[in-house]
């Protein structure tokens, strides 16, 4: 059986979301901001700044940056797919 999937447009960037697999941002990129993480998650810098802080997603600091890898987002949407399940 084929696993249904869901894409999410956000202006140049892409996320393909399985309901069993992940966020897949479009470029490949490995790592994001908390503004661009945010577009990919469909949800407010604000908000993910929160769960951040909260640890519900893993970030580290490049510089004065803050980054988010790709495996952060997959994980913290997997982990949000087995609570609603």
């Amino acid at each position: 059986m084929e696993t249904p999937t869901l894409v999410s447009m956000h202006g140049d960037n892409m996320a393909i979301s399985s309901l069993r697999g992940s966020v897949l941002p479009a470029d490949g990129q490995l790592a994001y901001s908390v503004k661009l993480a945010a577009k990919v998650l469909d949800l407010g810098t604000r908000k993910v700044e929160q769960l951040i802080a909260n640890g519900g997603i893993a970030s580290f600091t490049e510089g004065r940056s803050r980054r988010i890898t790709r495996w952060a987002l997959e994980e913290y949407c997997r982990r949000k797919e087995a609570e609603t399940a």
